[in-house]
């Protein structure tokens, strides 16, 4: 396990959250600079929280709040890949608020394959097909590891879905690994 790393709010940003609202303790924040960006769309939010609202209501906000900045998906795309590379897993599955898990493929032609698929599934330019089917790939292999330790397929979709975009699991899905796609994966190798 890995100590559990928020995204900071501020707009546009992909570093640690390492600091919380100190008012309402909803979203966590790089530093100041961008907390004072982002207290314009978290205001609202933050006042709900500090007064009597529901949790069903703050969460809603909140909701509210992340679709106003548009933080895009890339942004958690680009945390989850500097926390890879900063401690070596190949992907981490944030399990709850206080820790998250982090997986490694073992199973060298696994590892590969499930790099080849995170390579395809970020890469815009491919055809919606193609993405698809390297997301379904990669929820495939990492429910399969997960699920030893307690971590849901419906989990591992949601964050995937945070991450890349929304897919329909249970869909037509093919995957298929192209020569060059391969080659760039094993030159990105250790």
């Amino acid at each position: 396990s890995v100590p559990h790393e928020e995204v900071c709010a501020g707009p546009e940003c992909t570093n640690a959250g390492v600091q919380k609202c100190g008012r309402c303790k909803l979203v966590s924040y790089c530093g100041p600079v961008c907390q004072k960006a982002h207290w314009k769309a978290h205001k609202k939010v933050c006042a709900k929280a500090a007064g009597d609202s529901s949790r069903a209501e703050l969460q809603a906000a909140l909701q509210g709040e992340m679709a106003s900045m548009r933080l895009d998906s890339s942004n958690l795309r680009v945390s989850q890949e500097r926390r890879c590379e900063e401690t070596g897993f190949d992907y981490i599955i944030t399990a709850d608020a206080r820790q998250d898990l982090g997986l490694s493929f073992e199973n060298a032609f696994m590892g590969i394959a499930f790099r080849t698929a995170k390579l395809v599934a970020g890469d815009r330019s491919r055809e919606p097909q193609q993405r698809h089917g390297a997301l379904c790939r990669m929820l495939d292999t990492i429910a399969t590891n997960a699920v030893r330790f307690g971590v849901s397929r419906a989990q591992v979709h949601t964050q995937l879905e945070a991450e890349y975009e929304p897919f329909n699991p249970d869909g037509p899905a093919r995957f298929d690994m192209s020569k060059g796609d391969l080659e760039t994966v094993m030159d990105r190798l250790p």
